[in-house]
């Protein structure tokens, strides 16, 4: 098991090598902070993963084509991710983002077709296509905390930024809200 830790720490550091296919499901130790670019794209066989509670910046690509990808759970010191982190993650359904992520990057969810429900903080910006071609998602709640229930309307204030046709278009949701003291919607 140590050899295991530490081949995946090499892994991580190095970005030179891959993953065995067989393996489902992998914990990462908390000394690891940074996921490289690349790390396990296309890593098909990956179900689930435990990220290190100390992870600042997950890099482009990350997990990009991770297809059996069910469910991720990021830690709160998380900070970063990467464009097309998660791209391609078909099985992925729902996802919390931390409120230390202030900008979810160029196309970091797109083509995740099985995503139905998003939880953001509502100090985060979204770039360009981020949720493009995910056209299960039904659900999107912009909370002031992780744990916050309640819902903020979609474009609530000036610390919400979102271009809405480039993020949202062809989504079925059911209902939208815009407060009256909106100040601009793309």
């Amino acid at each position: 098991l140590k050899f295991c830790f530490e081949w995946i720490y090499f892994i991580l550091q190095e970005a030179t090598t891959t993953f065995p296919e067989h393996i489902e499901t992998i914990t990462l130790t908390d000394d690891i902070k940074i996921i490289p670019k690349n790390a396990f794209e296309n890593y098909m066989s990956l179900k689930s993963i435990i990220l290190p509670s100390y992870l600042t910046d997950i890099l482009s690509y990350a997990f990009y084509g991770c297809t059996s990808l069910k469910e991720i759970q990021m830690p709160s010191m998380l900070r970063k991710i990467g464009k097309v982190a998660f791209s391609k993650c078909t099985s992925l359904t729902s996802v919390t983002i931390p409120k230390n992520v202030k900008k979810l990057s160029q196309c970091a969810f797109s083509e995740c077709t099985s995503l139905t429900h998003v939880r953001i903080p509502s100090s985060m910006s979204i770039s360009r296509d981020c949720f493009l071609k995910c056209n299960s998602l039904s659900s999107i709640v912009i909370s002031n905390s992780e744990n916050d229930d309640s819902r903020v309307p979609i474009c609530s204030n000036e610390t919400i930024r979102i271009n809405f046709m480039q993020n949202f278009r062809y989504k079925n949701f059911s209902e939208i809200q815009i407060p009256q003291n909106a100040m601009q919607i793309n």
